[in-house]
């Protein structure tokens, strides 16, 4: 179900203390974006004054970017399907406009599949930026949907490991059978384990990015700093040593060596200004190019 909210950043201040040393970054996060390119009255908030949209999103990114050159920008999927231009466009407006963004990875949610798996492929090989998802295979075969169950960052002199993994029952009780009938989820704890240990010794921190999700057994899940979560369905104390999103729930930890604050950029609080006039001119234009068939000047 797609649910009509306001977007939020989510930013998370970490500090890692290594040989007496402290190193500090910043992650930037969002999730169901549901192709809300731009701005809209939302009476709860202004009767008068458009908010939220993509180009308020580039413009927090971009001034947090430049404002402090350590920070990654993280979105959780579910990036397709909500207002038209999705569907008129099959979501190849919204990741051409999600270019635009300042995101460092993406991962794979279950309404990117709303066009079918083939159009899945087509639409994210446009992306500029990474994605990932790990669990995600072709049927009756050991080849990944998408190859690229991780990435590697680097910033403040950290590596940073993040995975991407999709929850199994969110994949199949959210999608039409027909749209993913080539491809299958797989059990996302044993391949989070996996990627986890993979990752564990090239690098600092490791971050779990799923759209829905991860249900895991009994227990905790050793060695994620931080854990990024869309429409999820799923304990924040299973996480050991991450601090768990769930929406807007947020829980810092301090687990000795990897110190964690919050703070948050709501962005229906952020006033629309002259600054953001010609970003929001180029998603307008993106808009005509593919759903009216229009140019732009």
């Amino acid at each position: 179900m797609i649910k009509k909210t306001i977007p939020c950043i989510f930013l998370l201040l970490i500090s890692f203390i290594s040989h007496a040393e402290i190193k500090s970054m910043s992650i930037l996060y969002t999730n169901d974006l549901h192709s809300h390119l731009l701005p809209s009255i939302q009476t709860r908030i202004s009767e008068t004054r458009p908010v939220g949209g993509f180009a308020n999103i580039a413009t927090l990114v971009r001034e947090k970017k430049l404002s402090d050159p350590d920070t990654i920008y993280i979105d959780s999927g579910d990036y397709f399907s909500g207002p038209y231009v999705s569907t008129l466009t099959n979501g190849a407006a919204v990741i051409e406009s999600m270019n635009y963004l300042g995101l460092d990875v993406a991962c794979i949610g279950n309404h990117e599949f709303d066009h079918g798996w083939e159009n899945t492929l087509e639409q994210l090989n446009k992306a500029s930026f990474p994605i990932v998802n790990g669990n995600i295979f072709y049927k009756n075969s050991d080849q990944l949907f998408w190859d690229n169950p991780y990435v590697i960052l680097n910033k403040a002199g950290l590596k940073i490991g993040v995975i991407g993994l999709h929850g199994k029952f969110a994949f199949y009780d959210t999608i039409n059978f027909k749209m993913i009938e080539a491809i299958e989820t797989r059990d996302e704890v044993y391949y989070l384990k996996k990627y986890i240990a993979e990752l564990k010794p090239i690098t600092d921190i490791i971050i779990l990015s799923v759209p829905a999700g991860v249900l895991l057994p009994p227990g905790r899940v050793h060695k994620l700093h931080v854990c990024t979560f869309g429409a999820a369905h799923q304990r924040a104390d299973d996480f050991a040593d991450a601090p768990a999103f769930k929406q807007n729930l947020i829980q810092p930890v301090d687990e000795g060596h990897v110190n964690i604050q919050f703070a948050t950029f709501r962005l229906d609080q952020l006033q629309g200004v002259d600054a953001l006039g010609q970003l929001a001119k180029g998603f307008r234009c993106l808009l005509q190019t593919h759903a009216l068939g229009d140019t732009c000047a």
